[in-house]
């Protein structure tokens, strides 16, 4: 995720198709607080389509991004 280091206050998530998170985390930074294609329990995320949704907060002020993502094995 570019430049997500610059918002430390912030949180990701990934759902399957389902609506199943697969992964969650906050602070966010692209190099040890990552999503790997993995799923919770540390299985390998199955190819297919997960959609994501960014949270920051900056300057008491919060934005939220939602999109998608496929994952090809």
């Amino acid at each position: 995720l570019k430049n997500i280091e610059k918002f430390s206050n912030n949180s990701v998530t990934v759902v399957d198709r389902w609506g199943g998170v697969v992964f969650r985390a906050n602070g966010y930074n692209n190099e040890n607080v990552i999503w790997s294609g993995q799923t919770t329990n540390g299985g390998s995320a199955p190819t297919g389509t997960y959609f994501y949704t960014i949270a920051v907060t900056f300057a008491g002020e919060s934005k939220q991004k939602t999109g998608f993502i496929e994952l090809l094995r």
